[in-house]
């Protein structure tokens, strides 16, 4: 009995953990789960093939390549390459262009927000609110076309003329389009001099169009189409000192201005490429008054009254333009001529009236002749007509001087003083 119990606790001692978990290592049943684990296990022999790799490649450049040609027009319009890509259809070199926003695609056409165009001397200053191309990216980059059309809106445009009378300089980096069909709406024009506190001219609301193409000698020009710069405007006392002032010098000498004009400019080429000094003149245009009060003052009354000293009357401070008259001046490198700036003094008969004719210099001198004139003398006969203007002719006056401080005298006597000698003029 005890024997039997030794052997039973011997077997027990010598496996020593229970049966089930010793038994499982040794089971044959146990082989196909450790060769299922081994074969989980790659070797480099089982990696996929080089010619499979390749194709990877080739594939995640592909996509690459037309994720890039998705996102490359918003990463032109969208950061700060904008302002390069304008920079480049402008073709400026002196000229820093920026943008605050863009818009457009590979095959929609480049529009630009928020610009601005600052010459590097300083002497030009131009924002737009929004510039609207023709041309698409996929044009420009592939080709760049040789004619598209643009417009721009809220245009301000401030150019300053330097103390020789010359306008900026802009030069191009060779790579302008050819031929550019350009329009502006709601455009400001100042012009500065630098002797001068205020502008020399101010308009507002402006409508222009025109283009840029070679002309038959091959050289760029810029042509500006006839326009109306000024359209039944109201007129102020701030036109005594720039804009119509230009065109009559008399209203620098008058104030209380009240009325109506308008201002059309002809068609003008100026040259872009260099070849010639950057000139706009010269500018021929018309002016007409529709309405027109105004009232000189005391000294250039006193002067007009000692000059005219043979009139058998006192001349009242106010004067009127006859209704819709007109003014022709031409603008050249020499100044501002005008021809038969017509007003009488209200009050007096309005047949007789003072015609002005002349040059205002880029200086501010003026040479002007001042003569009476009669309508009533149109209508005698011969010879009658002619005694009548010679009779006029006696009350003919000259203004030198500059238009702060002209100088009036008669005709007869600034004959016989010696002349301005035209170098000096300028």
């Amino acid at each position: 009995m005890v024997q039997f119990v030794g052997n039973s606790g011997q077997d027990k001692a010598v496996h020593g953990l229970p049966a089930a978990f010793s038994h499982s290592r040794i089971r044959p049943e146990s082989e196909p789960v450790a060769k299922l684990f081994r074969m989980s296990v790659s070797s480099p022999n089982d990696r996929p093939p080089a010619l499979l790799l390749r194709r990877r490649r080739r594939a995640i450049s592909l996509a690459a390549v037309l994720l890039l040609l998705l996102l490359a027009p918003r990463l032109l319009t969208h950061t700060p390459l904008r302002s390069w890509l304008l920079s480049a259809l402008v073709g400026k070199r002196d000229l820093q262009v920026q943008a605050g926003a863009a818009s457009g695609g590979w095959l929609q056409p480049l529009s630009f927000e928020q610009v601005s165009l600052l010459h590097t001397a300083g002497s030009l200053e131009c924002t737009i609110a929004k510039v609207q191309t023709g041309v698409s990216l996929l044009q420009y980059l592939i080709r760049s076309p040789d004619s598209f059309a643009v417009s721009a809106n809220s245009v301000q445009l401030t150019v300053h003329i330097d103390e020789q009378g010359r306008w900026p300089t802009l030069d191009s980096d060779g790579r302008t389009v050819e031929r550019i069909r350009w329009a502006i709406t709601e455009g400001t024009l100042v012009l500065t001099v630098p002797w001068r506190p205020v502008p020399l001219i101010n308009l507002q609301q402006l409508a222009i169009s025109g283009r840029i193409e070679p002309d038959s000698h091959g050289h760029r020009q810029l042509e500006i189409d006839a326009c109306r710069l000024l359209d039944h405007t109201p007129l102020d006392d701030s036109h005594a000192q720039q804009n119509l002032a230009l065109v009559a010098p008399v209203l620098s000498q008058t104030t209380n201005i009240t009325g109506t004009a308008s201002l059309t400019l002809e068609a003008l080429r100026i040259p872009l490429d260099g070849v010639q000094e950057f000139s706009p003149f010269p500018l021929r245009g018309t002016v007409v008054l529709h309405q027109l009060q105004a009232k000189l003052t005391e000294q250039i009354l006193q002067q007009v009254t000692d000059a005219f000293g043979g009139l058998p009357v006192t001349l009242p401070a106010q004067i009127t333009a006859p209704r819709e008259s007109r003014i022709a001046f031409e603008v050249s490198e020499a100044g501002i001529r005008h021809q038969q700036m017509r007003f009488s003094f209200k009050g007096l008969t309005p047949a007789v009236q003072i015609a002005t004719s002349g040059i205002l210099r880029l200086d501010e001198t003026i040479q002007l002749t001042l003569s009476l004139q009669a309508g009533w003398a149109q209508l005698l006969r011969p010879p009658w007509n002619i005694l009548a203007n010679l009779g006029l002719q006696r009350f003919s006056m000259r203004a030198t001087g500059s238009v702060d401080a002209p100088v009036l005298q008669s005709a007869a006597s600034a004959e016989t003083s010696e002349p301005e000698p035209e170098s000096n003029r300028r």
